[in-house]
């Protein structure tokens, strides 16, 4: 188990992660932080631009309402962090 992360709330990231990761997001992942970064690499993963990039957000905003120890924050159209409290 990480140092300061119950493993129940290292659970909920992970299974988060996992959900990501099928979104064929590009995520980068700081389990002794607590916290990943998910992607949308316009071109790659967003054919259709900002617009599919926010429906990938909002997919991952839905998603994370499932975990109470987790928050999710939407830097831009592309970019989003999850972290553990």
């Amino acid at each position: 188990m990480l140092m300061g992360m119950r493993k129940g709330n290292q659970r909920q990231l992970e299974a988060l992660l996992s959900y990501c990761k099928e979104l064929a997001l590009d995520i980068q992942y700081y389990p002794e932080h607590r916290y990943f970064t998910a992607t949308a690499l316009a071109g790659a993963t967003c054919l259709c631009g900002e617009d599919a990039a926010r429906e990938l957000q909002k997919k991952i905003q839905c998603e994370s309402g499932r975990y109470a120890a987790l928050v999710c924050y939407c830097f831009d159209s592309y970019s989003t962090l999850v972290y553990s409290v």
